[in-house]
Protein backbone atom coordinates (compact mmCIF):
# COMPACT_ATOMS: atom_id res chain seq x y z
CA UNK A 1 0.00 0.00 0.00
CA UNK A 2 1.14 3.48 -0.56
CA UNK A 3 2.62 6.13 2.29
CA UNK A 4 -0.72 7.78 1.66
CA UNK A 5 -3.65 5.47 2.37
CA UNK A 6 -6.81 5.29 0.17
CA UNK A 7 -10.19 7.30 1.48
CA UNK A 8 -12.62 4.69 2.55
CA UNK A 9 -16.39 6.19 2.54
CA UNK A 10 -18.96 3.89 5.25
CA UNK A 11 -22.60 5.21 4.41
CA UNK A 12 -24.73 3.89 7.57
CA UNK A 13 -28.42 4.27 6.76
CA UNK A 14 -30.70 4.13 9.41
CA UNK A 15 -34.51 3.24 10.00
CA UNK A 16 -36.02 2.99 13.54
CA UNK A 17 -32.74 1.17 14.69
CA UNK A 18 -32.30 3.47 17.64
CA UNK A 19 -31.32 0.64 19.60
CA UNK A 20 -28.25 0.10 17.67
CA UNK A 21 -27.03 2.95 15.74
CA UNK A 22 -24.93 4.19 18.06
CA UNK A 23 -22.75 1.21 18.44
CA UNK A 24 -22.47 0.76 14.73
CA UNK A 25 -21.42 4.38 14.47
CA UNK A 26 -18.92 3.81 17.36
CA UNK A 27 -17.64 0.87 15.73
CA UNK A 28 -16.90 3.17 12.31
CA UNK A 29 -15.61 6.23 14.51
CA UNK A 30 -13.47 3.64 16.53
CA UNK A 31 -11.58 2.18 13.24
CA UNK A 32 -7.73 1.58 13.73
CA UNK A 33 -7.54 3.34 9.61
CA UNK A 34 -7.09 6.62 9.85
CA UNK A 35 -8.58 8.03 6.49
CA UNK A 36 -12.32 7.39 6.61
CA UNK A 37 -15.17 9.52 5.62
CA UNK A 38 -18.58 8.46 7.75
CA UNK A 39 -22.21 9.45 6.02
CA UNK A 40 -25.18 8.66 8.09
CA UNK A 41 -28.10 8.90 6.05
CA UNK A 42 -31.43 8.19 8.21
CA UNK A 43 -34.43 7.53 6.37
CA UNK A 44 -37.00 9.11 8.47
CA UNK A 45 -37.15 7.05 11.02
CA UNK A 46 -40.01 6.81 13.64
CA UNK A 47 -38.14 6.22 16.64
CA UNK A 48 -35.55 8.59 18.26
CA UNK A 49 -32.79 7.22 15.88
CA UNK A 50 -32.19 10.83 14.56
CA UNK A 51 -31.66 12.03 18.08
CA UNK A 52 -29.16 9.67 19.18
CA UNK A 53 -26.99 10.35 15.57
CA UNK A 54 -27.62 14.20 16.41
CA UNK A 55 -26.04 13.78 20.02
CA UNK A 56 -23.15 11.88 18.79
CA UNK A 57 -22.98 14.81 16.19
CA UNK A 58 -21.92 16.81 18.79
CA UNK A 59 -18.92 14.94 19.70
CA UNK A 60 -17.76 13.91 16.24
CA UNK A 61 -18.63 16.89 13.45
CA UNK A 62 -16.92 15.56 10.93
CA UNK A 63 -19.45 13.12 10.30
CA UNK A 64 -22.01 14.08 7.36
CA UNK A 65 -25.66 13.85 8.17
CA UNK A 66 -28.44 13.58 5.74
CA UNK A 67 -31.93 13.26 7.42
CA UNK A 68 -34.72 12.84 4.62
CA UNK A 69 -37.81 14.50 5.31
CA UNK A 70 -40.01 11.37 3.72
CA UNK A 71 -39.08 7.83 3.80
CA UNK A 72 -37.58 7.04 -0.20
CA UNK A 73 -36.30 3.48 0.54
CA UNK A 74 -32.81 1.36 0.83
CA UNK A 75 -31.22 2.06 -2.32
CA UNK A 76 -31.86 5.78 -2.49
CA UNK A 77 -30.86 6.38 1.11
CA UNK A 78 -27.34 4.71 -0.33
CA UNK A 79 -26.81 6.58 -3.80
CA UNK A 80 -27.98 9.92 -2.04
CA UNK A 81 -24.95 9.02 0.71
CA UNK A 82 -22.77 7.72 -2.75
CA UNK A 83 -23.33 11.21 -4.17
CA UNK A 84 -21.23 13.37 -1.42
CA UNK A 85 -18.62 10.85 -0.82
CA UNK A 86 -14.99 10.79 -1.36
CA UNK A 87 -13.40 7.59 -1.33
CA UNK A 88 -11.48 5.46 -3.48
CA UNK A 89 -13.49 2.80 -1.77
CA UNK A 90 -17.21 2.36 -0.77
CA UNK A 91 -18.77 0.37 2.51
CA UNK A 92 -22.54 0.48 2.53
CA UNK A 93 -23.15 -0.07 6.40
CA UNK A 94 -26.60 -0.98 7.77
CA UNK A 95 -27.42 0.78 10.76
CA UNK A 96 -27.54 -2.52 13.20
CA UNK A 97 -24.35 -4.12 12.02
CA UNK A 98 -20.87 -3.45 13.79
CA UNK A 99 -17.21 -3.19 12.51
CA UNK A 100 -14.73 -5.10 14.14
CA UNK A 101 -11.87 -2.31 15.29
CA UNK A 102 -9.42 -2.80 12.17
CA UNK A 103 -11.87 -4.17 9.93
CA UNK A 104 -11.11 -1.22 7.18
CA UNK A 105 -7.47 -1.03 7.71
CA UNK A 106 -7.31 -5.10 7.02
CA UNK A 107 -9.71 -4.56 3.70
CA UNK A 108 -8.02 -1.52 2.43
CA UNK A 109 -4.58 -4.04 2.97
CA UNK A 110 -6.00 -6.63 0.84
CA UNK A 111 -7.66 -4.88 -1.62
CA UNK A 112 -4.67 -2.66 -2.82
CA UNK A 113 -2.37 -6.06 -3.22
CA UNK A 114 -5.43 -6.72 -6.21
CA UNK A 115 -5.39 -5.69 -9.45
CA UNK A 116 -7.50 -3.06 -10.89
CA UNK A 117 -10.26 -5.56 -12.40
CA UNK A 118 -11.16 -6.47 -9.37
CA UNK A 119 -14.65 -4.57 -8.23
CA UNK A 120 -15.44 -6.29 -4.84
CA UNK A 121 -14.00 -7.82 -1.67
CA UNK A 122 -16.08 -9.30 0.78
CA UNK A 123 -15.33 -11.54 4.39
CA UNK A 124 -16.42 -13.61 6.67
CA UNK A 125 -19.23 -12.33 9.87
CA UNK A 126 -20.43 -13.27 13.44
CA UNK A 127 -23.81 -13.17 13.64
CA UNK A 128 -25.02 -11.84 17.18
CA UNK A 129 -28.24 -11.56 18.52
CA UNK A 130 -30.13 -8.25 19.47
CA UNK A 131 -27.60 -8.55 22.88
CA UNK A 132 -25.15 -9.00 21.03
CA UNK A 133 -24.38 -12.16 21.83
CA UNK A 134 -22.27 -14.68 19.36
CA UNK A 135 -24.79 -17.25 17.41
CA UNK A 136 -22.58 -18.55 15.10
CA UNK A 137 -20.85 -17.23 11.33
CA UNK A 138 -22.33 -16.63 8.01
CA UNK A 139 -19.59 -19.29 6.49
CA UNK A 140 -18.98 -22.36 9.02
CA UNK A 141 -15.40 -22.12 10.10
CA UNK A 142 -12.63 -24.45 11.15
CA UNK A 143 -11.02 -23.76 14.80
CA UNK A 144 -8.35 -21.35 13.05
CA UNK A 145 -11.34 -19.36 12.03
CA UNK A 146 -10.55 -20.04 8.69
CA UNK A 147 -13.51 -21.02 6.65
CA UNK A 148 -14.34 -25.27 6.14
CA UNK A 149 -15.02 -23.86 2.25
CA UNK A 150 -13.75 -21.41 0.75
CA UNK A 151 -16.25 -19.49 -0.99
CA UNK A 152 -16.43 -18.55 -4.64
CA UNK A 153 -13.55 -15.53 -6.25
CA UNK A 154 -12.76 -14.04 -9.23
CA UNK A 155 -15.72 -14.31 -11.92
CA UNK A 156 -18.22 -15.20 -9.57
CA UNK A 157 -21.51 -14.30 -12.06
CA UNK A 158 -22.51 -17.71 -12.80
CA UNK A 159 -22.82 -18.43 -9.05
CA UNK A 160 -24.87 -15.41 -8.16
CA UNK A 161 -27.68 -15.98 -10.41
CA UNK A 162 -28.58 -19.27 -8.32
CA UNK A 163 -27.22 -18.82 -5.33
CA UNK A 164 -26.24 -15.52 -2.14
CA UNK A 165 -23.04 -16.55 -1.18
CA UNK A 166 -22.15 -12.90 0.05
CA UNK A 167 -22.34 -11.32 3.39
CA UNK A 168 -23.27 -8.01 1.98
CA UNK A 169 -22.49 -6.25 4.87
CA UNK A 170 -18.73 -7.40 4.49
CA UNK A 171 -18.33 -5.81 1.23
CA UNK A 172 -15.63 -2.85 0.42
CA UNK A 173 -16.39 -2.03 -3.25
CA UNK A 174 -14.48 -0.11 -5.24
CA UNK A 175 -16.10 3.32 -5.92
CA UNK A 176 -15.11 3.21 -9.81
CA UNK A 177 -17.45 0.12 -9.83
CA UNK A 178 -20.92 2.04 -8.45
CA UNK A 179 -19.81 4.75 -10.91
CA UNK A 180 -19.84 2.57 -13.81
CA UNK A 181 -23.35 0.99 -12.42
CA UNK A 182 -24.86 4.50 -11.56
CA UNK A 183 -25.08 3.66 -8.25
CA UNK A 184 -27.84 0.86 -6.80
CA UNK A 185 -31.27 0.60 -8.35
CA UNK A 186 -33.54 2.59 -7.17
CA UNK A 187 -36.37 1.12 -8.48
CA UNK A 188 -35.07 -2.08 -6.71
CA UNK A 189 -36.56 -2.63 -3.29
CA UNK A 190 -33.30 -4.12 -2.29
CA UNK A 191 -29.93 -3.64 -3.33
CA UNK A 192 -27.79 -6.64 -2.86
CA UNK A 193 -28.98 -9.31 -5.49
CA UNK A 194 -28.87 -6.43 -8.47
CA UNK A 195 -25.54 -5.11 -7.51
CA UNK A 196 -24.24 -8.52 -7.24
CA UNK A 197 -25.25 -9.40 -10.79
CA UNK A 198 -24.27 -6.01 -12.67
CA UNK A 199 -21.19 -5.73 -11.32
CA UNK A 200 -19.94 -9.58 -11.72
CA UNK A 201 -20.10 -9.10 -14.93
CA UNK A 202 -17.80 -6.71 -15.18
CA UNK A 203 -15.57 -7.09 -12.16
CA UNK A 204 -13.83 -9.51 -10.01
CA UNK A 205 -14.63 -10.61 -6.53
CA UNK A 206 -11.89 -11.41 -3.99
CA UNK A 207 -12.85 -13.21 -0.54
CA UNK A 208 -10.87 -12.61 2.77
CA UNK A 209 -10.89 -14.98 4.63
CA UNK A 210 -11.31 -13.04 8.29
CA UNK A 211 -13.98 -12.47 11.10
CA UNK A 212 -14.42 -8.64 10.20
CA UNK A 213 -18.19 -7.33 10.95
CA UNK A 214 -21.00 -8.44 13.20
CA UNK A 215 -24.39 -8.72 11.82
CA UNK A 216 -27.06 -8.24 13.87
CA UNK A 217 -29.94 -10.77 13.15
CA UNK A 218 -33.16 -9.85 13.97
CA UNK A 219 -37.02 -11.32 13.09
CA UNK A 220 -38.25 -7.86 11.45
CA UNK A 221 -35.07 -8.06 8.48
CA UNK A 222 -35.47 -7.41 5.03
CA UNK A 223 -34.69 -11.16 3.96
CA UNK A 224 -36.89 -12.65 5.89
CA UNK A 225 -39.94 -10.77 4.77
CA UNK A 226 -39.45 -11.43 0.95
CA UNK A 227 -42.82 -13.71 0.72
CA UNK A 228 -44.95 -12.45 2.81
CA UNK A 229 -48.15 -10.44 1.49
CA UNK A 230 -47.33 -6.97 0.45
CA UNK A 231 -43.90 -7.55 0.52
CA UNK A 232 -41.44 -5.79 -2.59
CA UNK A 233 -39.06 -7.43 -2.77
CA UNK A 234 -40.14 -10.40 -4.73
CA UNK A 235 -40.64 -8.15 -7.71
CA UNK A 236 -37.63 -6.72 -7.26
CA UNK A 237 -36.37 -10.12 -7.50
CA UNK A 238 -38.42 -10.71 -10.93
CA UNK A 239 -36.46 -7.62 -12.40
CA UNK A 240 -33.31 -9.03 -11.91
CA UNK A 241 -34.07 -12.04 -13.48
CA UNK A 242 -35.05 -10.01 -15.92
CA UNK A 243 -31.45 -8.43 -16.23
CA UNK A 244 -29.82 -12.26 -15.91
CA UNK A 245 -31.99 -12.84 -18.90
CA UNK A 246 -30.31 -9.96 -20.87
CA UNK A 247 -26.62 -10.07 -19.30
CA UNK A 248 -26.28 -13.92 -20.24
CA UNK A 249 -23.81 -15.24 -22.37
CA UNK A 250 -23.10 -18.58 -22.40
CA UNK A 251 -25.73 -22.00 -21.83
CA UNK A 252 -24.18 -22.36 -18.04
CA UNK A 253 -25.73 -19.10 -17.19
CA UNK A 254 -28.88 -19.93 -19.42
CA UNK A 255 -29.23 -23.22 -17.33
CA UNK A 256 -28.83 -21.17 -14.09
CA UNK A 257 -31.71 -18.69 -14.99
CA UNK A 258 -33.71 -21.41 -15.31
CA UNK A 259 -33.07 -23.04 -12.06
CA UNK A 260 -33.48 -19.62 -10.41
CA UNK A 261 -36.66 -19.15 -12.24
CA UNK A 262 -38.31 -22.68 -10.81
CA UNK A 263 -36.90 -22.26 -7.49
CA UNK A 264 -39.15 -18.43 -7.18
CA UNK A 265 -41.95 -20.19 -9.33
CA UNK A 266 -42.22 -22.49 -6.17
CA UNK A 267 -41.45 -20.39 -3.66
CA UNK A 268 -43.83 -17.33 -4.59
CA UNK A 269 -46.62 -20.28 -5.93
CA UNK A 270 -46.00 -21.86 -2.00
CA UNK A 271 -46.77 -18.51 -0.68
CA UNK A 272 -49.33 -17.58 -2.29
CA UNK A 273 -48.03 -14.67 -4.16
CA UNK A 274 -49.68 -15.11 -7.51
CA UNK A 275 -49.15 -12.27 -9.40
CA UNK A 276 -45.46 -12.58 -8.76
CA UNK A 277 -45.80 -16.37 -10.07
CA UNK A 278 -47.31 -15.86 -12.99
CA UNK A 279 -44.24 -13.16 -13.90
CA UNK A 280 -41.36 -15.75 -12.76
CA UNK A 281 -43.38 -18.52 -15.01
CA UNK A 282 -43.99 -16.22 -17.62
CA UNK A 283 -40.37 -15.50 -18.05
CA UNK A 284 -39.48 -19.04 -17.48
CA UNK A 285 -41.13 -19.51 -21.07
CA UNK A 286 -39.60 -16.98 -23.14
CA UNK A 287 -36.30 -19.09 -22.54
CA UNK A 288 -37.85 -22.61 -22.74
CA UNK A 289 -41.24 -24.72 -22.34
CA UNK A 290 -42.47 -25.38 -19.45
CA UNK A 291 -41.83 -28.80 -17.98
CA UNK A 292 -44.31 -31.25 -16.19
CA UNK A 293 -43.24 -29.52 -12.78
CA UNK A 294 -43.41 -25.79 -13.61
CA UNK A 295 -46.85 -26.67 -15.48
CA UNK A 296 -48.37 -27.86 -11.48
CA UNK A 297 -47.08 -25.15 -9.83
CA UNK A 298 -48.79 -22.57 -12.57
CA UNK A 299 -52.35 -24.51 -12.54
CA UNK A 300 -51.91 -24.45 -8.16
CA UNK A 301 -50.80 -21.11 -8.21
CA UNK A 302 -54.05 -20.01 -10.73
CA UNK A 303 -56.20 -22.12 -9.31
CA UNK A 304 -56.34 -20.08 -5.89
CA UNK A 305 -55.79 -23.17 -3.47
CA UNK A 306 -53.95 -22.15 -0.09
CA UNK A 307 -51.02 -23.08 0.20
CA UNK A 308 -48.65 -20.76 2.68
CA UNK A 309 -49.13 -23.39 5.21
CA UNK A 310 -46.93 -26.19 2.83
CA UNK A 311 -44.36 -23.63 2.44
CA UNK A 312 -44.78 -22.46 6.65
CA UNK A 313 -44.62 -26.27 7.59
CA UNK A 314 -41.17 -26.94 4.56
CA UNK A 315 -39.30 -23.70 6.54
CA UNK A 316 -40.32 -25.61 9.65
CA UNK A 317 -38.69 -28.68 9.27
CA UNK A 318 -35.48 -27.12 7.19
CA UNK A 319 -34.86 -24.90 10.19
Amino acid sequence: MSSIEPLVSIICTCYNQESFIAEALRSVINQTYPAIELIVVDDKSSDSSSAVIKKLLHEYPDILFISNSKRIGLCQNFNRGLSISSGKYIVDLSGDDVLIPDRIDRQVNFFERLSNDYGVIYSNAEFVDLNGRALGFFYPIESTNKVKKRPPEGDIYLHLIETCPIATQTMLMRRATLEQLGGYDENLAYEDFDFWIRSSRNWKYAYQDEILTKIRKTSGSLSTKQYDQGDQQLLSTFEVCKKIKTLNKTEQEKTALVRRLKYEIKHATLAEKRPEAKLFIELLQEIRPLSVSDKFFNELSRSGVKTAWLRDTYLKLKN
